[in-house]
């Protein structure tokens, strides 16, 4: 897991991606308690949709169906707010009770992150070692066969294609992670930096958790 310099949360770094659509989404992450806050992770994912329909009508079925995987937590998170505070609390609430469905959703959803996440390291990996490789579709065949392949079948694998073959190259994916028209690359780079960072630091939290307490669910769909 990525280290923390903060006790209570993700760290937070300004480096200019207040110029970006990512601002500093920390994904209600507490490192003290070991937790992530039910209101503040579905609020930033539901950002990240928004980032992901910005890119571009290719990414449609990943949008669909991050929402509708938020839709579910949401549904139960206001069955009891107070409760349900915590993601672990709820999800370890179902399982206790024989539930699957925000389980399930919590999975799938954080999959659709982590997805994303690795898609941005590729990038700035990139980055780090001088290059400017314009077309993304080797980063997002990395992200995929590293998170969502093992899990899919072949109807998974045909989307993933078709949304490749539509994928914006790394000019117009800044331009589209620019909160303006005008904006600076290293702005976007950095804004994308921290998005990542930050994302990580939940999903490998998460991923923890729902190998600790046997919640993984690796059925090929």
């Amino acid at each position: 897991m990525i280290s923390m310099s903060n006790p209570r949360t993700a760290p937070e770094v300004h480096d200019g991606s207040t110029s970006t659509i990512f601002h500093n989404l920390q994904f209600g992450y507490n490192s003290e308690l070991s937790k992530v806050k039910t209101s503040e992770f579905l609020e930033h994912s539901k950002h990240v949709v928004e980032i992901i329909e910005k890119m571009g009508k290719m990414f449609a079925p990943l949008k669909y169906d991050m929402n509708g995987n938020i839709n579910k937590i949401t549904a139960m998170y206001k069955k009891d707010e107070v409760a349900h505070q915590y993601l672990e609390d709820m999800v370890l609430t179902e399982q206790a009770a024989g539930g699957l469905t925000t389980i399930d959703a919590l999975q799938w959803l954080r999959r659709g992150l982590h997805f994303l996440a690795k898609f941005f390291d590729c990038i700035l990996e990139d980055v780090d070692q001088g290059g400017n490789q314009q077309t993304l579709v080797p980063f997002l065949k990395i992200a995929y066969e590293t998170v969502l392949q093992r899990y899919h079948g072949w109807m998974g694998g045909q989307l993933f294609n078709i949304m490749c073959r539509f994928a914006p190259n790394r000019k117009e994916l800044y331009k589209i992670l620019a909160s303006t028209h005008t904006y600076n690359e290293e702005h976007v780079v950095a804004g994308m930096r921290v998005f990542k960072t930050n994302l990580l630091i939940c999903i490998n939290h998460l991923v923890k958790f729902y190998r600790d307490y046997n919640l993984e669910n690796e059925a090929v769909v």
